[in-house]
Formats: structure tokens, C-alpha cells, sequence
């Protein structure tokens, strides 16, 4: 390296300039080569100096408690302060999984064509296309379906599966839970956050029906599993994922949740599964979040939430 005149020539120069200007704030560098000494030993030319490395030890003796002093202090910021409901089904039971991989074929048959996963919240493009399908279509008079359909299909890039999603609506559009939605009160693609302890749980509910009895939640799922017995199967995965969207609503409601229903739309016909004991994963929810989902310092963990289980007359009170 030599020496330059120019403070903008290469970025050593400039901290050489710097270090002329700034003696203070800069020591020298012996670069002394390194010799064998008559016994062996290899130290420099003159003698290795025990001060200096005294300095090293001491210098990656401090370095390690910075290390772990700013691992302390950023410990807490690492625990979420917002989770889905699925994340918290599965702080609930680590063995959960959500496992709706929402891929399906017209007929139902596992040898059909199935959709490449991607990323979002219904999981793949034929799930994709059928919730917001299921979003928009008017529950009495569907008479716009077909273009609805048409519409999705190309928005996610899989035209030539309009009969397929077209097959799965119509599967959910048939069910029990729909009819239900079709003589109550009802809210598509509900967005649901509400404070669990002093974490924030988060997520949207599929279909959201207010009932004289309470609020039932109603989730389509589009996944590969097509016989009652495997839906079954899989119906322990889901429950707990439900139950969290059921005390998220209870909280920030004030109302009960006396159904969590899972709409399987299969081109035979949906089949319908309810959480087979929604009290107990309710109460499995509430007590592990009550037992230590810790948040980030600055969350507003004081701030109760205000429920008044006396006055239900609407979800949405004016």
C-alpha cells in the first residue's frame, strides 16, 4: 500500500488520513516477523511481550461479555408479541401440525392433477382461487358463480382448473354450514386480533356466522384427504388452531363460540367436522398462553380486556 495524497482514492487511504489526523484515537501496528528462539519457543525477534498478550486475553475476555450481555438484552425482543392462531395451537401441542395442503383434483382421486404448493394463506392456487371465490359469491343468488370462478382460475394463474374450483365451491356452497350462514348474520374473511395474556393473536376466519346460540366459526379446507376416515384423521390438527380463533373472538367479543366447523369441499359433496370438544381446547389454549407465551418489553401487557358477557345484542355494537 502506499501512501496517497487523495482522500477519495481507495477507502485506506482515507483511514490513513484519518489516523495522521487522529493520533489519539488510533496506535500503531508492529508487524515484527516471527522467529524460533534458541529453545524452540517462537516469539519475535527481540522478545514477546506478556503485556500484550495479557491485553488479548483480557480484550476476548470483555468481547464475550458484550456478546452475552447484548444477548440478554435482546433475548425478550425475540419472543413474538403478535402470533397466528395456528402458532398457537402449536405452542399448545408441538405435535400439531396444520397439515391442509389444500390440493385437490375434480374427481377426487389422488391420481389426479394436482396444483404446485405455493405460499399464502389458503395454502395453493386451487385453495386460493375457491376462498376468495367463496369471499365474493352472494349465498342466495350464486348466479354469477361460473364467471366468479373464471375470474379466480386466471387471477392465480390456473385456468385450465375452472371446473375444479368451480366443483369444490359448489361442494361448499351445499354444505349444512353455508345454509346456516345463508339464515344469520354472517361475516366473510373476518379479521380476528385480539390480546391472549400479553400476546397478540391474529388471523382470518374463513366465515364467521352469529347465531341466537353464538358465534360459530366455519373454516374451508381443500387438502387431499377424501374419505370421511382420513378427514377424521386430520381433524386433530385443525381443532386446536380453531380453538384459538374461538377465544380470540370470545375476548375481543364478548360473545360465546359454540361451534368451530371444518368444511371439507370435495366434488362428491363437503363433509362437515365440528371440534369434538371445543370447551376443553378452549381451556388448553387459554392456560398455555396463561403459563408463559411471554412478550417483548413495551407491550401493553397491563391493558385489560374489557367483555361484557350480559350485553350480546350484535358482534358489531354501534
Amino acid at each position: 500500500y502506499k501512501v496517497s495524497g487523495k482522500a477519495d482514492a481507495t477507502y485506506a487511504t482515507r483511514l490513513a488520513m484519518f489516523s495522521a489526523a487522529n493520533p489519539e484515537l488510533c496506535r500503531p501496528f508492529s508487524a515484527t516477523p516471527m522467529v524460533p528462539s534458541t529453545d524452540g519457543i517462537v516469539g519475535t525477534q527481540h522478545q514477546m511481550p506478556a503485556v500484550a498478550a495479557r491485553q488479548d486475553g483480557e480484550s476476548m475476555a470483555e468481547r464475550n461479555r458484550w456478546i452475552a450481555a447484548r444477548q440478554n438484552l435482546l433475548a425478550p425482543c425475540l419472543v413474538p408479541t403478535a402470533m397466528s392462531a395456528t402458532a398457537i395451537a402449536r405452542t399448545v401441542d408441538a405435535a400439531m401440525a396444520d397439515s391442509d395442503d389444500d390440493t385437490a383434483s375434480a374427481t377426487d382421486e389422488s391420481s389426479g392433477p394436482t396444483i404446485v404448493r405455493k405460499k399464502g394463506r389458503a395454502g395453493s392456487a386451487i385453495g386460493s382461487a375457491v376462498h376468495a371465490t367463496l369471499e365474493f359469491v352472494d349465498f342466495d343468488e350464486p348466479g354469477d358463480l361460473d364467471a366468479l370462478v373464471q375470474r379466480q382460475c386466471e387471477l392465480h394463474a390456473i385456468a385450465d382448473y375452472v371446473d375444479t374450483v368451480g366443483a369444490l365451491v359448489r361442494s361448499a356452497l351445499n354444505s349444512d354450514a353455508v345454509a346456516l350462514a345463508r339464515t344469520n348474520t354472517a361475516f366473510r374473511e373476518l379479521y380476528v386480533g385480539a390480546p391472549l395474556g400479553d400476546v397478540m393473536v391474529e388471523g382470518d376466519v374463513d366465515l364467521l356466522v352469529q347465531t341466537p346460540a353464538g358465534l360459530v366459526i366455519i373454516d374451508y379446507k381443500t387438502d387431499s384427504a377424501s374419505s370421511p376416515a382420513e378427514i377424521d384423521a386430520k381433524l386433530a390438527a385443525y381443532e386446536l388452531q380453531g380453538a384459538a380463533y374461538a377465544v380470540a373472538l370470545e375476548e375481543s367479543t364478548g360473545l360465546d363460540v359454540v361451534d368451530c366447523r371444518f368444511v371439507f369441499c370435495k366434488a362428491s359433496g363437503a363433509i362437515e367436522r365440528s371440534v369434538v370438544d371445543l370447551a376443553d381446547a378452549k381451556r388448553r389454549v387459554r392456560d398455555t398462553v396463561a403459563a408463559g407465551l411471554q412478550p417483548a418489553p413495551g407491550s401493553r401487557s397491563g391493558e385489560a380486556v374489557s367483555i361484557d358477557t350480559m350485553m350480546q345484542p350484535s358482534l358489531f355494537n354501534d
